[in-house]
């Protein structure tokens, strides 16, 4: 089992240019934005957000497979009306122009949370334990939200470690983890896999949150803290970026923009 110090320390792989609670308002606003019934134009230009924020302070692969997967699930969104308007005027069984319909809709809601795994992503590649406890206590959030959301930021890591090494045991003992295993067996291959999961994560969980009370979280007095929040002309740039957004909305409600 990984050490806690690895997981307090993977959740900021690299810092930020952009204050916490920038990063946070923003992620608040473009998912209630895209979240909604929201227009193409709008659904677009969070995308394209997302994408640019990753590419910029976190790697190339990664703004490239998230922009990958919102180009796919956005194309099929946009592109299946079209479909099933050409196959009912070619005569098309129904049940087929209904499966693409409902493929349709799925792919509509994957395009939007597409968009907000990348934001979230971003924000989660890029901020620091410390830096998302300050910038939670900074707006007078409730402490037990606070202390909650901290120990789960510092559980994900963690797991993520944890099912790598549950996996990598499985394929040594020679059980097949891929599509076609799954689909032979799939009651085998969850018992096998996600029971030591949940164990060991249950696991890391208590140690965590008995670390995380001996340094005095959830204590009755306020905690310092060493990091040091300030607005930059990054986070002035960043606003902007969302405020044009919001414009693009706005557009799109008066119909001068699809």
């Amino acid at each position: 089992m990984p050490e806690i110090s690895l997981a307090e320390a993977n959740p900021g792989e690299s810092t930020s240019k952009l204050d916490p609670r920038t990063k946070l308002l923003a992620l608040l606003v473009l998912n209630a934005l895209v979240m909604r019934a929201s227009p193409t134009s709008t659904l677009l230009a969070v995308q394209l957000l997302a994408v640019a924020a990753l590419a910029w302070e976190v790697s190339g692969a990664t703004a490239a497979r998230v922009a990958t997967w919102c180009f796919v699930c956005s194309a099929c969104s946009l592109g299946s009306p079209f479909l099933v308007a050409w196959l009912q005027g070619m005569g098309a069984p129904r049940g087929v122009v209904l499966a693409i319909g409902t493929c349709s809709a799925i792919m509509y809601w994957f395009a939007r949370f597409s968009a907000g795994f990348g934001l979230a992503l971003y924000v989660y590649r890029t901020t620091r334990i410390g830096q998302m406890k300050a910038a939670l206590r900074s707006v007078y959030l409730p402490r037990v939200f606070v202390d909650a959301l901290v120990v789960a930021f510092r559980v994900l890591p963690t797991v993520g470690v944890e099912a790598v090494a549950i996996r990598e045991a499985m394929e040594m003992r020679g059980v097949d983890l891929g599509v076609r295993g799954v689909l032979r067996h799939p009651l085998v291959i969850a018992e096998r896999f996600l029971v030591p999961l949940l164990s060991s994560i249950a696991r890391v969980a208590d140690d965590l949150a008995a670390s995380s009370v001996i340094r005095g979280l959830g204590g009755p007095t306020r905690p310092t803290s060493l990091t040091r929040l300030r607005v930059t002309g990054w986070d002035v740039f960043a606003l902007a970026c969302v405020a044009g957004v919001i414009v693009i909305e706005f557009c799109a409600y008066l119909g001068v923009l699809p």
